[in-house]
Formats: structure tokens, sequence, C-alpha cells
């Protein structure tokens, strides 16, 4: 849910997320429901990248 969350704080919408990251809306719509299975670590740091945040805050929580 965190990327679903900044990407709205973002004000971008999906279309642009995947542009600028590279990933297909599909693989934003599992990540936004908290499967990130079909991200490598290259997508997931140019994910946090386009949405201004590092990787560690964005996919994983204090208690990690």
């Amino acid at each position: 849910m965190k990327v679903k969350l900044e990407r709205v704080k973002n004000q971008m919408t999906q279309e642009e997320v995947c542009k600028k990251a590279k990933i297909s809306r599909a693989t934003l719509v599992k990540v936004e429901k908290g499967d990130f299975s079909p991200l490598t670590y290259k997508k997931m740091i140019s994910l946090a990248k386009v949405l201004g945040c590092d990787a560690k805050s964005l996919f994983f929580s204090e208690e990690d």
C-alpha cells in the first residue's frame, strides 16, 4: 500500500509511473496490492526513484 500512497501523494497516474519506471501496469497493480514478487531489485530502485523515495522505506517495514 505504501507504493499507491506515494503515487497518489505525488499526483501521478499508474500510467505515468509505469512509463517512468519502465514497468508494466500489471506489475504496478500487483505491487500496489502488496505483491512484490514480480519486482527485481532494479525495478524496486527504479520505482522508488520515480516516487521520490528510497527503496528501503518504500518496500520494507521498520520491523523487517
